[in-house]
């Protein structure tokens, strides 16, 4: 039994999933930007020479999962940066409850 992973850099969660049990509902990105900051216009980004593909669910418009097919580094401007394993990862957004809007919110960076 392989043993999952989570790599978190502040609002965004990688989790590792088996290799081939990812989402099958996603279509690939040409970005190696995983979130913009729309507080701040920072971001979540792997480096140009970085073997890393992005994929969104068909009906987001955000990054939700990342095949790295080497060891890479995920930056931002206010975090350290981390490298995380080659493998398969689901990305995840921090959410909050607003008791005075009584919904759920995405975190912003």
């Amino acid at each position: 039994m392989t043993k999952k992973l989570f790599f978190r850099q502040g609002d965004i969660l990688f989790e590792s999933v088996p290799e081939g049990k990812g989402d099958m509902n996603i279509e690939k990105l040409d970005s190696k930007t995983v979130a913009l900051g729309e507080a701040t216009g920072h971001h979540h980004s792997f480096g140009k020479k970085d073997q890393v593909l992005l994929y969104k669910e068909i009906d987001s418009d955000v990054p939700t999962n990342a095949s790295l097919q080497a060891p890479s580094t995920i930056t931002h401007q206010e975090h350290l940066s981390i490298q995380l394993p080659k493998g398969e990862y689901k990305i995840k957004r921090e959410q909050s409850y607003n008791p005075f809007l009584k919904q759920i919110q995405r975190s912003m960076d």
